[in-house]
This record gives C-alpha cells, sequence and structure tokens, in this order.
C-alpha cells in the first residue's frame, strides 16, 4: 500500500491513538485497518470498557480532564482524592505479584497523565465513573479510599491511548475492584479519577 505513509494495524483505543499521533507528527496519509465486525471493533478497550488509569498529584488536575464534574457530581473535587505515582506503582507490583516490568511500568506511570490529557484535548469526553468507586453517604458521593478502588469516568468521541492492563479500573475482581485515577474511553463523552469513556466504532 504505498499510497499511505502510516499503516496501524487494529482500531482499538491505542492503535487510534497512533493514528492521530501519526497524522500530529506530519504523516498525510494514515490508513487504520480493523478486521472485526462494527459491533465487536475496539481492541481490548471493547473488553475493559475503555477505562484508564492515571497518576495524578491533586483533585484540580483532574480539571482540565473533567471539566463538568462539579455540575455532574456536587463536591466531586472536595471528595475525590489524588492518585500519586507511589500508589499506582505499588497497586501495578501488587495485582502483578511484582512481575511488572520496570521500564515499562515507569512508562506507563510517568506519561499516564499526559496521554489522559492529549486524549482530552482531541476531544474525547471524560467523565467520573460513579458506578464503579463512588458510594453515597447521604448528600456526598464518597470516592473509594482504597487505592484499588475507584473508577473513572466516561469518555466520547475521538480515539484514545486506552488499553486494559493488568489492575486497571477495568479489571474489577474480588481481591481488586476499580482502581482510583482511571478512566474509561470509548465512543462517547466522559470525566475524572476514575473515568470512562464509551467504545468508538472508527469506520
Amino acid at each position: 500500500m504505498p499510497d499511505h505513509d502510516v499503516i496501524v494495524v487494529g482500531a482499538g483505543n491505542a492503535a487510534l491513538a497512533a493514528a492521530v499521533s501519526a497524522r500530529e507528527q506530519g504523516a498525510a496519509r494514515v490508513l487504520v485497518l480493523e478486521k472485526a465486525p462494527e459491533e465487536l471493533r475496539g481492541g481490548n478497550t471493547h473488553y475493559s470498557s475503555g477505562l484508564l488509569r492515571f497518576a495524578y498529584a491533586k483533585p484540580q488536575d483532574l480539571l482540565p480532564i473533567v471539566p463538568d464534574a462539579e455540575r455532574q457530581i456536587p463536591n466531586f473535587f472536595r471528595d475525590v482524592e489524588a492518585y500519586s505515582a507511589e500508589q499506582f506503582r505499588a497497586d501495578l507490583m501488587r495485582v502483578t505479584e511484582g512481575r511488572s516490568d520496570p521500564e515499562l511500568s515507569e512508562i506507563l506511570i510517568g506519561r499516564s497523565y499526559d496521554t489522559v490529557s492529549w486524549m482530552a484535548a482531541q476531544g474525547i469526553t471524560m467523565e467520573p465513573a460513579l458506578s464503579l468507586s463512588g458510594v453515597r453517604v447521604g448528600d456526598r458521593i464518597k470516592w473509594s479510599p482504597a487505592p484499588s478502588s475507584a473508577r473513572a469516568t466516561r469518555a466520547s468521541g475521538s480515539p484514545g491511548a486506552g488499553s486494559r492492563s493488568p489492575g486497571s479500573a477495568a479489571s474489577r475482581s474480588a481481591t481488586a475492584p476499580a482502581w482510583r485515577g482511571s478512566c474509561k474511553i470509548g465512543a462517547a463523552a466522559s470525566p475524572a479519577s476514575a473515568c470512562r469513556t464509551p467504545r468508538a466504532s472508527p469506520r
């Protein structure tokens, strides 16, 4: 296919992010190939529901990613907690039983916030994953204090760089619920500390 500068195989969030990034870097013609039927498109993100996990230093760091969170969930920024790179690293090592590649995990953790911010800049809307990590107590939403029990929001719009990894907000189990500081990606819009985005179905 000599008429294309870059060919991306697959149409999950990581693949679509690669395609968008290639265009940003100057590739004039980018081709995305996907063999799955439309209802099954999305790569691993199809199964993880677009959840992403990312580290952030303070709740206010989520504002550019989920600007409508406070309107959707009153006092969101008061109640949500920070999710540090150290917590992310500890959680990753816990769920992988210490088998996470040190170099790759540092890239994942160190670039997680910038990646989610970049996705938001591409038009993906994020939203807090209330059903997974929030519990209503009186008139307040309490976000799980456990590092593994918060789920991010939902995003819609353009492709993102998300994928399910061991211990991500999407990998919910009896021993590892959802994660704080994660986001979900998909075909619609979303917000924050636990973030989720609707599935995208590129054509």
